[in-house]
């Protein structure tokens, strides 16, 4: 079954529509009296774990199937991720462990 023109550019502009409500929504909500000054202690705890949580895919797809395909084998990225969480446990430095893996991952693309 096609989908007529009409109803697709329709259905478009109900997207961009309900995205920009929400996204007013979450700017305006804090702002406004509708919301608690103080946010309960498990809400706050479980928004702690939020990004962990919507990093670690992306991350780990990054960098196992960076072209859409699961690699292990001759994946550079791989060994540098490795390191690049070591120097992180080590020293707790944010741009410490980005600039080593990332140089890990250059130096190992340019060697192998």
């Amino acid at each position: 079954m096609m989908v007529s023109e009409p109803f697709s550019d329709m259905l478009i502009w109900c997207a961009i529509i309900t995205c920009g409500f929400i996204t007013f929504l979450t700017r305006f909500l804090p702002l406004s009296r509708c919301m608690p000054k103080q946010i309960p202690l498990s809400v706050e705890k479980a928004l702690g774990y939020v990004p962990a949580a919507v990093l670690t895919p992306i991350i780990i797809t990054a960098i196992l199937a960076p072209d859409g395909v699961f690699v292990i084998y001759e994946n550079m990225r791989l060994p540098a991720a490795i390191f690049a969480v070591l120097i992180a446990l080590l020293s707790g430095s944010i741009m410490l462990t980005l600039l080593s893996g990332l140089g890990i991952l250059w130096l190992l693309n340019y060697l192998f």
